[in-house]
């Protein structure tokens, strides 16, 4: 298994996982569109805003990854990167999603972030990223809410 940065060519190569990840919450509403996922990545790749490290297997199959945003802080200026997703198909979950947590912090700390954000969906799992978060040295910050528009 190796964990690198994805190239914008390769991210087809992730939808089985994306949609399992849909598929493991509630949250989600409509289908996983691989069309807008791309487009979004790629126009974050070309800003050089985005960065999206995937889990490797030995075949070449892609089974985990983690995206995100730097970018400077909209109230202190300090730069930050938020996680978009985090996801590793279960069989490679542990010791795999924490190899790619600390790949992501790597790269936000080498692109200067002195803050680094981490989401997760209120119905996966919250306490227990709650405290495994905690232990890593992060604190909880804000808790988002979502309305839907008719």
């Amino acid at each position: 298994m190796i964990i690198r940065k994805m190239d914008i060519s390769e991210i087809a190569k992730c939808t089985d996982g994306a949609r399992e990840f849909f598929a493991e919450s509630d949250t989600f509403r409509g289908e996983f569109n691989i069309l807008t996922f791309t487009e979004t990545w790629k126009n974050l790749y070309d800003l050089d805003i985005g960065c999206f490290f995937i889990l490797v297997d030995n075949e070449g199959s892609v089974q985990g990854g983690i995206g995100g945003l730097l970018y400077p802080d909209y109230i202190t200026g300090i730069m930050a990167a938020t996680e978009m997703f985090w996801y590793v198909r279960k069989p490679y979950r542990g010791k795999y999603g924490l190899a790619l947590m600390n790949k992501y912090e790597q790269w936000a700390k080498e692109k200067g972030c002195k803050k680094v954000r981490m989401v997760h969906l209120i119905d996966l799992m919250p306490e227990k990223l709650r405290h495994f978060y905690e232990l890593k040295g992060y604190h909880e910050i804000e808790i988002t809410y979502e309305k839907e528009l008719e």
